[in-house]
This record gives structure tokens, C-alpha cells and sequence, in this order.
């Protein structure tokens, strides 16, 4: 039973180290092969390794009702719902919308079912953000947070394949800056704590400091001028 695990987990992908670790799972393993069975219903030949890998997260990650688990099968399989990014808004949606009838067009609407981003579309707005920050690169090279920069292109290409975006990003950094020089390889000397402020010395009034000062008997007598 345990080798028909392993078998069917890595017939969508998963490594063997990953399929052994799943399979310890009682739940997830329970769980993950309804879903490649019924994935297999759906399609003509085998599973790849894109729709494999929603479906685990599937397994792994949702947690409504079957009926809204086996639309979501239904989506991965015909490849409406293709990354990780659409499958984690499905899960919202489902999330708000736990029973009842599914609004599917404000379904698709939420997890971008339709929407088709190509490459050309990716190396645009990765040039248009690395343009738009070009004297900042030019200044820091790659000390500046590559994340920044591919958090923008994502705000402007929702749906688009993040490792494709991170790449692009990559590619026309590297296109900008060029090869990393042995100074860009050496880390950053940590920024030394600010020596306390001293505190200003309290100012003395001399004429003060240097008038005697009166105690016990000499207290008696009164200053010459004045009257008793």
C-alpha cells in the first residue's frame, strides 16, 4: 500500500523525498490521492508537473466543503486556474463564499480565469520598472532590493508567473548593471552606533561662584551702606 503511494504521489511530480514525507501524513495523504484519482477521471493521459503541483497545494492548503473542492479540480485540470497565485485567490473566494450556489462568473473574476499574461508582457513591464529606477540601480547596483523591483511588476501583472517575473527582472537588471564586479560581491561594512551626545556643561555664574559665602555669625553684621 505504502509503494502505491509513492507510485501515484510521484506520477504528479513530487520527488521522492516529498512523496515519502507526504505519505507519512495520515490526512494529506488521505486527502491528495481522492484528488489525483479524481484529476485523472478529468484528463486524457498523464498528470503533469504544473496541475500535480496545484493539486497538492490543493490537498495541502484548502480546507471548504467537496463540492467546492471538486470545482476547483474541475479548474486546475482544464488549466482555467494555472498558478499558485490564482489557486491561493480561489481559495478566498471559496472562503467567503462557503455554501450555497457558486457565482461562477464572480469566481473567475476573482482568480483571473481568462486572463492571458505572455512573455512580451512580462519583459515590458520588467524594463518599464528597471527604467523607472535606473539612477537608484546605478547608484547601489545590486545592494538595491531586487524584491522591490519585482513586487512592482507584479502589482501590474497580477496573474503573471512569478518565476517568469523574477527572471525577467533579473535579465534586464543584469542587462543595465552588467556582471557583478568583485565589489559588488563584498558585503556591506556594518554601520557603527552613533557615540552618545554629550550633555552641555551647566554654566556657572562667576560673580556668583566667586562671592563668599555668609554662615553662622558673620550673618549679624549688615552690609556697609545700608541702614538696620
Amino acid at each position: 500500500m505504502a509503494e502505491d503511494l509513492l507510485s501515484l504521489f510521484q506520477s504528479i511530480g513530487l520527488s521522492e523525498v516529498k512523496a515519502k514525507e507526504t505519505a507519512k501524513n495520515a490526512a494529506v495523504s488521505a486527502t491528495l490521492s481522492t484528488l489525483i484519482i479524481e484529476a485523472k477521471s478529468k484528463v486524457v493521459g498523464e498528470l503533469d508537473k504544473a496541475v500535480g503541483s496545484l493539486l497538492y497545494h490543493l490537498a495541502t492548503r484548502f480546507k471548504g466543503q467537496p463540492d467546492r473542492t471538486s470545482i476547483l479540480v474541475d479548474y486546475v485540470c482544464a488549466r482555467k486556474i494555472s498558478s499558485e497565485q490564482q489557486l491561493t485567490a480561489a481559495f478566498e473566494f471559496m472562503k467567503s463564499n462557503p455554501v450555497g450556489k457558486l457565482d461562477l462568473t464572480a469566481f473567475e473574476q476573482s482568480c483571473g480565469v481568462g486572463v492571458v499574461i505572455t512573455q512580451g508582457d512580462i519583459d515590458r513591464e520588467a524594463k518599464g520598472v528597471i527604467k523607472a529606477h535606473e539612477e537608484e540601480l546605478k547608484e547601489r547596483r545590486y545592494t538595491y532590493p531586487v524584491g522591490v523591483l519585482i513586487g512592482e511588476v507584479r502589482d501590474r501583472l497580477k496573474w503573471a508567473d512569478g518565476k517568469l517575473v523574477k527572471e525577467a527582472v533579473e535579465r534586464e537588471r543584469l542587462a543595465l548593471l552588467g556582471e557583478k564586479t568583485a565589489a559588488d560581491e563584498q558585503k556591506p561594512a556594518p554601520k557603527q552606533a552613533a557615540a552618545p551626545k554629550k550633555e552641555p556643561a551647566p554654566q556657572v555664574d562667576r560673580e556668583v561662584e566667586e562671592k563668599p559665602q555668609l554662615s553662622g555669625e558673620a550673618l549679624g553684621f549688615h552690609n556697609p551702606g545700608t541702614h538696620l
